[in-house]
């Protein structure tokens, strides 16, 4: 239907002169909620109803119109969207959009587009009696008020309490499944710690039964077992090293070296936050050193200087522990870590009788079975692949 003037096309919307800013700013919430657009932001805490205009000048799914908006509400309670436009001003696409949001959030949505006879910018026609929320020029001048009419429908109270219930049997299943969850990364847990101390006891047994062979061959043959370790004074061999600096902690650059001194001073100068992950004696630490950076130079890449690389953390593990094997000196079976939990949890199961030197090879084993059984795990995942 034509109108001859932009005051019979706005007196046929039926805008009332009182509007009522609660239900525009409800009524456009569900129409956003509707089209998935994101709740309010905290920093619009408080001006909901400035948040809510906005998103038609800012989402495309409510964009219906590039010109300013104007917003109403009728003496039925409906709210009036609408816009001042010449034509082309507006998309039809997102009106049919918003048209398929019909009783969707208890809303009902009719559009409208209501020409007349288009007039200058001077001579536009601007309301007296009304009130409405305008969003650029009070008047009327383009030639077509295009627009959507918003009918909100309440819910009733029983459907409000439905939505009640509802929303407490989904809080009461989300607080069950997260406890069920937490119940069974406990039992994992527990489960854990279960199998270290019965790999430990293993290891246990295994060692006491070797150490008994050994002490009767000993005795048959009348030869003495020679003490290689005792051989070496304190201040005849160094260490050698494994670690992540303090500046690298969180990435994937690890650091080797050596000390010629019997101590922990070197390591420690690196900084409280350091990640040390092997510490090991040895009474050749530069030859060895030589020898660990040859090759991881082969295997990772060198980050900076002659003693940084790149690489996975288990890898140069597995390196460093291959290296100090196949070096040709004897070495001191003194093993340090912060990563490894295999010796702490034995420590819980290991007899208080034994001697220092017993302590140590017994962890030596317990860390080489651990070592050979991550190998074949590895190596039957790769053959499943």
């Amino acid at each position: 239907m034509n109108y001859n003037t932009a005051q019979d096309a706005f007196n046929s919307l039926k805008i009332g002169t009182i509007f009522n800013k609660n239900i525009c700013n409800l009524s456009i919430k569900k129409v956003a909620e509707a089209c998935d657009v994101s709740p309010t932001p905290p920093q619009w805490s408080g001006h909901e109803f400035d948040y809510h205009c906005r998103l038609f000048y800012t989402e495309t799914k409510l964009r219906f119109a590039y010109k300013k908006i104007n917003i109403g509400t009728t003496t039925q309670g409906q709210v009036v969207i609408f816009s001042d436009c010449r034509q082309g001003d507006w998309n039809d696409n997102v009106i049919k959009n918003l048209l398929n949001l019909t009783t969707v959030n208890n809303i009902n949505i009719e559009s409208f587009i209501k020409p007349y006879s288009e007039i200058s910018c001077a001579d536009g026609w601007e309301p007296q009696n009304t009130k409405y929320y305008s969003g650029g020029y009070n008047r009327f001048y383009r030639g077509n008020l295009v627009g959507i009419i918003i009918t909100y429908h309440p819910p009733t109270k029983a459907e409000t309490r439905i939505l009640q219930l509802e929303k407490k049997r989904k809080k009461k299943r989300d607080t069950e499944r997260r406890r069920i969850a937490k119940e069974e990364e406990k039992q994992r847990e527990k489960q854990f710690q279960l199998t270290i101390r019965e790999n430990a006891r293993r290891c246990w047994n295994q060692f006491k039964l070797l150490k008994k062979n050994k002490n009767q061959k000993s005795k048959k043959n009348n030869k003495e077992i020679p003490n290689a370790v005792g051989t070496l004074s304190s201040s005849s061999y160094g260490t050698i090293y494994l670690l992540q600096p303090a500046e690298f902690v969180g990435t994937k650059i690890y650091k080797i070296g050596m000390s010629r001194k019997n101590t922990l001073t070197r390591v420690k100068n690196y900084g409280r936050t350091t990640e040390h992950i092997i510490i090991q004696r040895h009474d050749d630490p530069c030859g060895i050193e030589k020898e660990m950076i040859k090759k991881f130079k082969e295997k990772f890449k060198l980050y900076k200087g002659r003693e940084y690389f790149q690489g996975d953390d288990e890898d140069m593990q597995a390196t460093f522990l291959e290296v100090i094997a196949a070096y040709k000196v004897e070495v001191v079976p003194t093993i340090l870590t912060t990563r490894t939990t295999a010796p702490n949890q034995f420590n819980r199961v290991m007899p208080s009788d034994l001697s220092h030197r017993q302590r140590t090879e017994l962890k030596e084993m317990v860390m080489e079975r651990m070592r050979s059984a991550a190998v074949l795990r590895d190596d039957a995942f790769n053959s499943c692949l």
